[in-house]
């Protein structure tokens, strides 16, 4: 079966920049106010503040009670900004997608609240590295594998897993598109890349097992055994001569 990739041209990777130039600057303020004692809702309603100001609208899924995901230690993906303040060595995720003049723009990063443990620190250090492997893997005329393949090797290294569940994703006029952009591989298998394609690049690591679960909220997805996960998010465009991180405030 063939995918409906739709490739990009220049003009419109111009407005998809835009918008994930709205999305890491906003990302960037709020974590200028991640501290002890602050809740996951203060921060989102921050958040909140700053699309408006951007005259930005939250690009979370429909429904979603929030303007931002905000995920805590071992909430892995999709948390929802509640009551619940931060504390002293805390992992916190803030995940932020904007629609911005028709187009998506979608970050993500993983902070430290206070003085982590040595394991949260290798933790999110790992988890940095292996998106920076990941963007520097997807080039034109590699693959996916290749992508997974550098984000594995990473992780293994620092004795950290990646969870196959959290996956990147093509992105534009709508916040999920194709391609699928699996974060584990083996190097020179699966789907071309080429260029014109723009996608997320959002692996999600973990000190644990690779299993999670959905809390009784919805939207949460909390990993099966309770472990920390760390995740950094990029959105990326494939030129025929270069890649480039669109996500840079």
């Amino acid at each position: 079966m063939e995918l409906d990739i739709p490739l990009k041209t220049s003009d419109e990777v111009d407005g998809i920049r835009k918008s994930c130039r709205i999305a890491a600057r906003i990302l960037q303020a709020v974590a200028a106010h991640v501290e002890k004692g602050i809740s996951t809702l203060e921060l989102d309603r921050i958040a909140a503040a700053l699309m408006r100001q951007y005259d930005a609208l939250p690009g979370v899924t429909a429904g979603f009670p929030g303007s931002t995901c905000i995920s805590v230690n071992e909430v892995a993906a999709h948390g929802v900004p509640s009551r619940q303040k931060l504390q002293e060595g805390d992992i916190i995720t803030i995940d932020v997608a904007v629609l911005w003049g028709g187009w998506f723009g979608d970050s993500a990063a993983s902070f430290g609240v206070g003085v982590l443990s040595v394991e949260k620190q290798r933790l999110i250090e790992t988890a940095k590295k292996a998106l920076a492997a990941a963007v520097q893997a997807a080039r034109r005329g590699s693959r996916m594998g290749d992508v997974g393949a550098a984000v594995l090797t990473v992780a293994e290294e620092q004795q950290c897993v990646v969870l196959p569940e959290f996956v990147g994703h093509g992105i534009g006029r709508k916040l999920h598109e194709e391609p699928v952009v699996p974060h584990t591989g083996k190097r020179g298998q699966g789907l071309p890349i080429v260029a014109g394609m723009v996608f997320t690049l959002e692996p999600a690591l973990g000190l644990g097992g690779v299993k999670v679960q959905k809390e009784s909220d919805g939207w949460s997805l909390r990993s099966l055994d309770r472990s920390p996960v760390a995740q950094f998010e990029h959105t990326v465009a494939v030129f025929a001569s270069h890649t480039e991180v669109l996500t840079l405030p």
